[in-house]
């Protein structure tokens, strides 16, 4: 590995333990919420997924990050169509976040995610000299935010949309963007968010009763199959027996709390913190502005989604339906982790490369002055 050791062996570890996890959690739902009469059903569904995450991480560890500037504009492009199209979808569970090809499902809103970031990271290294000008440089960073954000809020994906504004606004505030725009432009998606809310009656319940700190059903649930866990866990869980919902996705850390106990739940935690850590240690060190910001919005989207799903499993946050990365019973949102660890490895491998390559010419150079200086003497 040419890129980083550290996070590619977290990467390893985690994607490894999702597989243990789905396999426990998803064992008697399968049986009785399928027509598969196998309890690995959601098991093999999940490690198919995951060997087309090895093969996004594989081609995005090739391809030499810089590489991604020149498409930013045509991956930002696809992705706004792509979540077009899923207004006009049919709905799964009262939303429009899925797109159907040829008995294949996807989530456009993950492949968005990364399409912003792209983009906020080309156009802040191009323009992070206006970027302080609201019509001359911030306007153009922010329109596909918007954009986004206002499609995220019509499916509705309120977690994402969270998640969005996040790593978005972060890049910007690192981008050397004035606070007042900003803040400014996070009181529009803010606006969004609550028209949002209150025009969703589920999702204004659940802002509702957390706010007045009424546990519903799933994070009542989620609290106590956490509690059940204690110090060393259980072994063998029992709220993934249909009392948890969703123990796969939405609330796999809640399952893995609660057979494993607290250390083993900790230990997740630290790791993607060390995901974090590392990754901006990558990004600062990264040969060009254009991979700092691209490292920097990959890695915090990783990390926050990772975050807010620990939070709300643990009653942090109100409930949501974000996965946890590399873990979750996984789908667009497990190949796309997967594919952003790639990119990040990889501009850990170009800083390497020309680290090595700045060693030799400046070793060349000296030793071309020290002869030089010998045959003038001669």
């Amino acid at each position: 590995m040419r890129g980083d050791r550290v996070v590619f062996t977290v990467m390893v570890i985690l994607v490894c333990f999702g597989i243990a996890a789905v396999l426990s959690s998803s064992a008697y739902l399968a049986i009785r919420s399928t027509q598969s009469s196998s309890e690995l059903y959601f098991l093999r569904k999940h490690v198919e997924k995951v060997l087309l995450g090895w093969v996004a991480f594989l081609v995005a560890l090739r391809i030499d990050y810089r590489k991604w500037s020149k498409l930013s504009w045509f991956v930002l492009a696809i992705s706004l169509v792509l979540m077009l199209l899923t207004l006009v979808s049919e709905p799964v569970r009262n939303t429009r976040r899925y797109l159907y090809v040829g008995g294949f499902s996807f989530q456009p809103a993950e492949i968005a995610k990364f399409a912003v970031v792209l983009y906020l990271a080309g156009y802040m290294s191009k323009k992070s000299k206006l970027l302080k000008e609201l019509n001359k440089g911030y306007l153009g960073a922010i329109i596909p935010i918007l954009a986004f954000s206002l499609i995220l809020v019509l499916q509705p994906n309120f977690s994402m949309l969270v998640l969005f504004g996040a790593t978005a606004f972060l890049l910007l505030w690192i981008g050397g963007a004035r606070t007042k725009h900003v803040f400014a432009t996070l009181a529009v998606v803010s606006l969004l968010f609550f028209v949002g809310i209150r025009s969703n009656p589920y999702a204004e319940a659940r802002v509702r009763q957390f706010i007045q700190s009424e546990d519903s059903y799933q994070a009542r649930q989620a609290e106590i199959t956490v509690a059940s866990g204690r110090v060393f866990g259980t072994g063998q869980g029992k709220q993934k027996f249909l009392f948890l919902p969703w123990p796969h996705t939405d609330f796999i850390f809640a399952a893995i709390s609660e057979e494993t106990g607290f250390f083993v739940s900790s230990g997740i935690m630290l790791l993607f913190l060390i995901i974090f850590l590392r990754g901006m240690r990558i990004s600062k060190h990264a040969p060009c502005e254009f991979g700092r910001f691209l490292g920097v919005g990959l890695v915090s989207s990783i990390f926050l989604q990772a975050m807010l799903h620990i939070g709300v499993n643990l009653g942090v946050f109100p409930t949501t339906g974000l996965p946890l990365p590399f873990i979750s019973y996984g789908g667009t949102a497990l190949v796309m982790n997967m594919f952003a660890t790639g990119v990040i490895l990889n501009i850990a491998k170009q800083a390497k490369d020309e680290g090595h390559d700045s060693v030799r010419r400046h070793r060349r150079t000296r030793v071309t002055r020290c002869l030089s200086g010998r045959r003038a003497g001669l």
